[in-house]
């Protein structure tokens, strides 16, 4: 783990975030673990809290560095990634993902999506990749199509998940 790095955890009581606001139902069931790396603090902060109210554990990264040297990368579900990081592209984290035989599932965040990022994220087993703004609940939903799709497979050997999802999100 690279020093100086810093992970940030909040783990939510099982009476939800508190107040009379706090949502009654939650998209996740379990307590998932759930890695956010963006190089943006306030993305990942907003992000966090929403996944949060969802019912998820969730860590923040602020780099790609940081995500794969997460001391949870290897029990998390998911993982969401920025494709424009400050150190690596989405793409090559999800080539290291992939050499370090990580299983959790991927999904890849950014500004400005193309057919072409698409076809080269599912080669590299990303579940989804989503443009920003993540509005609503779409990343939440994600992660739980991601997970359900991935859960008790590694996903370089089920490419037929990660191929519906792609088609699910082109059309």
């Amino acid at each position: 783990m690279r020093s100086g790095a810093r992970f940030e955890y909040a783990v939510i009581s099982e009476g939800g975030h508190g107040g009379r606001n706090a949502p009654e139902r939650r998209m996740f069931e379990n307590r998932e673990i759930v890695l956010v790396a963006d190089g943006d603090a306030a993305v990942r902060q907003s992000v966090k809290f929403a996944l949060e109210l969802e019912g998820l554990t969730v860590g923040t990264c602020a780099s790609g560095e940081e995500l794969l040297g997460h001391p949870d990368l290897d029990r998390a579900s998911c993982l969401v990634f920025d494709h424009h990081m400050p150190d690596r592209d989405g793409l090559a984290i999800a080539d290291l993902l992939t050499e370090r035989g990580v299983r959790a599932s991927r999904v890849l965040t950014t500004q400005t999506s193309s057919v072409q990022l698409r076809r080269e994220a599912a080669k590299r087993h990303v579940a989804r990749v989503l443009e920003k703004p993540l509005l609503g609940d779409v990343l939440a939903r994600a992660i739980r199509d991601a997970v359900a799709c991935g859960r008790g497979r590694a996903p370089d050997t089920e490419p037929g998940c990660v191929t519906a999802m792609l088609l699910r999100t082109t059309t």
